[in-house]
């Protein structure tokens, strides 16, 4: 009897010591490779950049006019930028609010689970029925 109550401290020390810890370990790992897939640190960096260095720039003594259509690609590169690192940034928001709720919900089952059983088992055995 003296081992299985072992087992039994063993099996619960593990369960919400060791296995919380790598539950909480890989959802960790898990927003920081969501973040480096998303280059969301990038898209913070770089939000007002120029998207692509896709411009052209007015050479020195060029005329007012091709200065302004210059300064008018550069704007509207840097408009389509912030556009798209804006859009990939609340798609991360998204992403990470899902997971967030669905990793909540995963510690919580497994928080809940071993006294969930232990309830299924005595029920089972009809302990429960005067308690209930």
């Amino acid at each position: 009897m003296e081992g299985t109550v072992k087992l039994n401290t063993l099996f619960f020390s593990w369960w919400y010591k060791e296995g919380q810890q790598k539950i909480l370990n890989y959802i960790k790992h898990y927003f920081a490779y969501l973040a480096d897939k998303m280059s969301v640190k990038l898209c913070f960096t770089t939000l007002f950049s120029i998207w692509r260095n896709d411009t052209q720039s007015a050479a020195y003594g060029s005329s007012l006019q091709q200065r302004w259509q210059a300064f008018l690609l550069v704007q509207t590169s840097r408009l389509i930028g912030f556009m798209i690192k804006s859009v990939v940034i609340i798609m991360f928001l998204i992403a990470a609010s899902f997971s967030g709720i669905f990793f909540v919900g995963l510690l919580l089952f497994w928080l809940a689970f071993p006294i969930v059983i232990i309830f299924i088992f005595l029920s089972g055995l009809g302990l429960l029925v005067g308690l209930l």
